[in-house]
């Protein structure tokens, strides 16, 4: 018969903390980022329709935006949703989620490099 692990409650709140990354911008504004669904891109990509994929590459990161001053955002399903969260980050909320989403989630994330190590002295 196979072990079955099931995971305690604390065990899945430090999983959700883990995937959460509030960085600051330059206005002062606590921007929490969280790793969106595996599907959310393609959802967007679907919803932005014929668009240069330049510009899916420049929207993909709104993803990522959960709550600016614990306000919380909700993922663009329409064009017009997509602008809205641009004009409402501006310049410095982009270039700081921009900074924390590679602090957090890129592949030089402190996250990566564990896991990387991880794997390499199994």
């Amino acid at each position: 018969m196979a072990n079955l692990t099931l995971n305690k409650p604390s065990d899945a709140m430090k999983a959700t903390a883990a995937a959460e990354h509030t960085v600051e911008d330059a206005k002062g504004r606590k921007i929490k980022l969280k790793k969106p669904h595996f599907l959310a891109q393609f959802n967007m990509v679907k919803m932005l329709g014929n668009v240069p994929s330049a510009y899916i590459s420049m929207v993909s990161p709104l993803l990522f935006v959960a709550a600016i001053d614990d306000d919380a955002v909700t993922t663009p399903t329409t064009p017009r949703e997509v602008d809205a969260l641009l004009t409402r980050l501006d310049a410095h909320g982009y270039a700081a989620i921009m900074t924390g989403i590679d602090e957090k989630f890129g592949e030089n994330s402190e996250d990566e490099k564990k896991a990387e190590a991880d794997l390499k002295k199994s």
